[in-house]
């Protein structure tokens, strides 16, 4: 009821609700109320409503009310727009207009939630002036799920996303080679369509910035676009979720291929981030170190962690020959060992054993290796050198291989004999460096250092 003392009124809210549509912390939340009086209120009665305890939320000092369907154009009759400060919205009637008693107002305003955590507050609505009621309690909409969070509609409850789980590993810890760095990970919040997935700290790869890096092994399947933008100076990527959103407390998998540095490097420590589309102002997963694998990957110790990159070189390479007579045929026989695996494909050259009768690419030239190298070498006359590929991935190991040249016409001094290639990578192979090869030179047939080659 309302007893009348004077000029003044007591009235009271009938109903007075609020509630929202954005629990996740940092992100732009719209609130709802409905109000409900028993009284008109006049605007020519000074009166205003003040609606106190919206702890922590972010906004200016003015703030934009707009219309919800239903609601009597409950923002209209409010001028558009009300105060804000100290956690507390306070509207006023425009000039002329009534809120007319029994009848619901509906109207909703933007405001930015805190960037912590917080349980949903007691929000409170009093009317001031001429026109008063005692503070009042203001009520919650039924229980409702936001983004995954249950309760995400109660007013002013925020929830921090964060990553359940989130890790990266590599496939390649070779310099110069093409590398696939997959990453998996899982957040505590659904993530919608038009939200940013960033990994960031790649620094050292080659591959050029680029808008359209490719993304493959997705899983589920169409999670981001096909494409990611790449920044080669920060080493960022960053990926936008596709139409069917992510799920929260699901894994989901997804790699892209750079090219390593061409030198050695120690492990990186990238991080993973993400922006959650929620309009004006997302809400962010912080950056979180990703954790990695210490898994051995192509004999390299601890190959798996990101961005760990080994330059491949021979440990081991030692020639040697059968026969130092002029034009006689002599076998080469060359002692391998690399600090990595040898990948299928690997291309190794022999390259220096220059004065040799034998002609280019002879198909009488055969090569003995226990098979792992391919049989049919290709041979260079001029250069001297021997290209050999190997058939299956060769573990850390030493190799010998053998071949047979005809040595020079006239007398010759032993060359200098180099072993170079490339372990099979992709389109971007990892290069050998280039070293000298060593030449016991054992007496051969009476004549000292006869087996050094050629």
């Amino acid at each position: 009821g309302k007893t009348v003392v004077g000029d003044c009124f007591e009235i009271f809210f009938t109903k007075a609700e609020i509630g929202q549509n954005m629990p996740l912390a940092g992100g732009l939340n719209t609130l709802f109320v409905t109000l409900v009086v028993n009284i008109n209120v006049l605007a020519s009665q000074s009166t205003s409503i003040d609606i106190t305890g919206l702890s922590n939320a972010v906004a200016s000092s003015s703030v934009t009310l707009s219309n919800v369907a239903g609601g009597n154009s409950s923002a209209d009759i409010f001028g558009g727009s009300a105060a804000f400060g100290s956690n507390k919205l306070t509207l006023q009637l425009a000039s002329g207009q009534t809120m007319a008693k029994d009848t619901t107002y509906i109207f909703s305003f933007n405001i930015v939630n805190p960037s912590a955590a917080q349980a949903a507050p007691a929000i409170s609505v009093q009317a001031v002036g001429r026109v008063s009621t005692a503070k009042m309690a203001m009520t919650n909409p039924s229980s409702a799920t936001i983004r995954g969070v249950s309760g995400g509609n109660a007013p002013l409850y925020v929830f921090l996303p964060t990553f359940n789980s989130q890790s990266i590993v590599q496939s390649m810890p070779l310099a110069g080679g093409d590398n696939k760095l997959t990453v998996t990970f899982q957040a505590n919040v659904d993530i919608i369509s038009a939200s940013r997935i960033t990994v960031n700290g790649l620094t050292g790869a080659q591959t050029a910035s680029t808008s359209s890096l490719t993304i493959t092994n997705q899983s589920p399947s169409g999670i981001f676009g096909t494409n990611g933008v790449w920044t080669k100076t920060t080493g960022r990527l960053v990926l936008t979720v596709a139409t069917a959103g992510l799920t929260k407390n699901t894994n989901y998998v997804f790699s892209f291929t750079v090219q390593n540095q061409a030198t050695a490097q120690s492990a990186l420590t990238p991080t993973l981030s993400a922006s959650i589309e929620c309009g004006a102002t997302d809400a962010p997963i912080a950056a979180t170190t990703l954790t990695t694998s210490s898994t051995t990957v192509h004999g390299v110790a601890n190959g798996a962690r990101p961005f760990l990159v080994l330059v491949p070189a021979f440990t081991v390479i030692s020639l040697g020959q059968s026969h130092p007579a002029v034009s006689a045929n002599t076998v080469i026989t060359a002692t391998l060992q690399a600090n990595a695996v040898m990948l299928t494909g690997t291309k190794v050259t022999l390259s220096g054993l220059t004065g040799s009768q034998t002609a280019d690419t002879s198909t009488a030239l055969t090569m003995s290796s226990s098979g792992a190298f391919s049989t049919l070498p290709t041979w260079v006359k001029t250069s001297g050198s021997l290209s050999f590929t190997s058939l299956s991935d060769l573990p850390i190991a030493q190799y010998v291989v053998s071949f047979t040249l005809r040595n020079a016409a006239t007398a010759q001094a032993s060359p200098s004999v180099s072993v170079s290639g490339a372990i099979e990578c992709g389109v971007n192979d990892a290069p050998f460096a280039s070293i000298a090869a060593t030449k016991p030179g054992a007496t051969v047939l009476g004549h000292p250092g006869g087996g050094a080659p050629m």
